[in-house]
């Protein structure tokens, strides 16, 4: 029974998955203000492209610390099964990004494509023979992934929106649409929203099909049908905006004027029963006994801030989730008489003084909510239950703690590359501050020359929950040499190296975790 609850809270929270995880409830914050103006522009039939493929290349050396197994017999980053005692491993990959949009003849309606082909693809992964022989590769199963594909109408009123649409919030510490240099998923929402402008906001409402299943085929064989609508998981979603164009921006600074740009919404989530061998990888053979009460209802809000001027830019956003399930069991046929009470936060900070040439310099900061349960909420349901000592394991256990308080912010939004990136897989149950500072050569031949240095410290929010016991986990450098041409060429150099700190180490062993590096080369062409 432990570990049917094990593997129900440590599924991952994203849009469209169940959401019984220990982070945030991935309630519907997306990118709203995209649908209105994706509709302006010139007034006649086109069809418009945008492309860009992206290779990257890295070295790790050191991600386990050095630091011994932990209480499960696992290190805390794979190592190389044959020479355990390795130091070095290399991996590389690619992706080939494609944007297609069509407007009607008029105008009025348009549809949007975003295709990922060989996505993160790993280099040299699939060979066409046993390796000592290969040729070459196999093409992969899933040569393109359909990122987005939506479609926009304009009304008298506002614009209506139906698809998979891009669903990006803020600073996207919550919901990220994977837009960035070096993300790897981004969230896309089944939705329906509508969009209009209202004394000088942007007004949006939405309801998105989060989860919808078990699907069965129909007599033709043509589609499917949901099997039970009271299983599904659904979202709604009231957001306000007030943006600018970039353009706009632009003009006020050469003005020297700041712009002030806010958004805020209110959503909620719900799920009435669910069907755990449905999604849990067990066979679909369903029955009456099959459904288990789930009772979901959580509701989350979130406020966000942008000032920019020609002095720098200060962004902040800050989110709160509130609510619980009334039932965490896995197996039909047995209950868990707790509820799981949802209470979760988080907030985060960027700051950026200075112009986007010469010399610039910022402190970031964020915290995303815990508690004191060892490790953090895993990825994985084999995991289980987290030992004192253990990073990954499942963060809430009936009856002794019903609480789900951690919150994980969004893996693609980047403050650091190991600790939080490799090691965590996000920001969660933790706090951290980031002073930055950059320099940028506006004019080199054909591009600009960009040199950056940030530092990060991090801690746990509470002691109990690092693998070391003590809140410290540790401080990280990471350095940036970028090179960007006009033809659209961009050229990235990333070093990492990460001093743990005493919440890294391994007590129960008697080891000191040791420092750790990754060095990574990132080439990117954009069409």
């Amino acid at each position: 029974m432990r570990a049917a609850i094990a593997a129900l809270v440590s599924l991952g929270a994203g849009v469209g998955t169940q959401t019984y995880a220990a982070e945030p409830v991935a309630l519907p914050q997306a990118g709203f203000a995209d649908l209105a103006a994706e509709l302006d522009g010139a007034p006649h039939k086109s069809f418009d492209w945008r492309a860009h493929f992206r290779s990257r290349g890295e070295l790790l050396h050191n991600l386990d610390l050095d630091r011994g197994l932990d209480p499960q017999g696992r290190p805390l980053f794979p190592v190389p099964p044959s020479t355990p005692a390795a130091q070095a491993l290399t991996h590389a990959d690619m992706r080939l990004r494609t944007d297609f949009s069509l407007r009607t003849a008029r105008g009025g309606g348009l549809v949007a494509i975003r295709l990922d082909w060989l996505d993160n693809l790993a280099l040299g992964s699939a060979p066409n023979a046993p390796p000592v022989g290969a040729t070459g590769q196999s093409s992969p199963t899933n040569l393109a992934t359909v990122r987005r594909a939506y479609a926009v109408a304009a009304l008298p009123f506002g614009a209506l929106a139906i698809g998979r649409m891009n669903a990006h919030w803020g600073t996207g510490m919550v919901s990220h649409g994977g837009d960035g240099l070096d993300t790897d998923r981004g969230d896309a929402s089944d939705r329906v929203a509508f969009v209009t402008p209202l004394a000088g906001h942007i007004w949006a409402l939405a309801y998105d099909w989060s989860a919808t299943g078990p699907l069965t085929a129909r007599p033709d064989g043509n589609r499917v049908v949901d099997l039970d609508p009271s299983d599904d998981v659904r979202s709604a979603t009231v957001a306000v905006l007030n943006l600018r164009s970039d353009l706009t921006r632009e003009r006020r600074q050469r003005a020297d004027k700041t712009t002030v740009e806010y958004g805020a919404y209110v959503s909620t989530r719900w799920q009435d029963r669910d069907v755990p061998v449905s999604w849990a990888g067990q066979a679909i053979q369903l029955g009456r006994a099959d459904w288990v009460r789930r009772g979901l209802r959580v509701y989350a809000g979130d406020a966000w801030l942008r000032a920019s001027g020609a002095w720098g830019e200060i962004e902040a956003e800050g989110v709160l989730v509130r609510g619980g399930f009334e039932e965490a069991s896995l197996l039909p046929g047995v209950h868990v008489r707790q509820p799981i009470a949802v209470a979760q936060f988080a907030a985060g900070l960027r700051s950026r003084f200075g112009g986007e040439s010469g010399l610039s310099a910022g402190l970031d900061g964020g915290l995303a909510s815990g508690d004191a349960a060892p490790g953090v909420a895993s990825q994985n349901p084999a995991d289980g239950f987290a030992a004192a000592g253990s990073l990954h394991g499942a963060q809430i256990d009936p009856p002794r703690d019903t609480r789900l308080a951690e919150f994980r912010m969004h893996g693609d939004f980047r403050v650091d590359r190991i600790l939080f990136r490799e090691l965590y897989g996000a920001v969660v149950d933790a706090t951290y501050l980031r002073p930055h500072v950059r320099w940028t050569m506006p004019e080199l031949g054909a591009g600009s020359l960009r040199l950056e240095l940030a530092a990060i410290q991090s801690w746990a929010l509470a002691a109990a929950s690092a693998p070391g016991g003590q809140r410290a986990l540790g401080l990280e450098l990471d350095p940036t040499l970028t090179y960007a041409t006009m033809d659209g060429l961009v050229a990235q150099l990333q070093y990492a190296l990460l001093l743990p700190q005493d919440g890294l180490d391994n007590p129960q062993g008697g080891l000191r975790a040791q420092p750790a590096q990754l060095a990574r080369l990132l080439v990117r062409w954009e069409f």
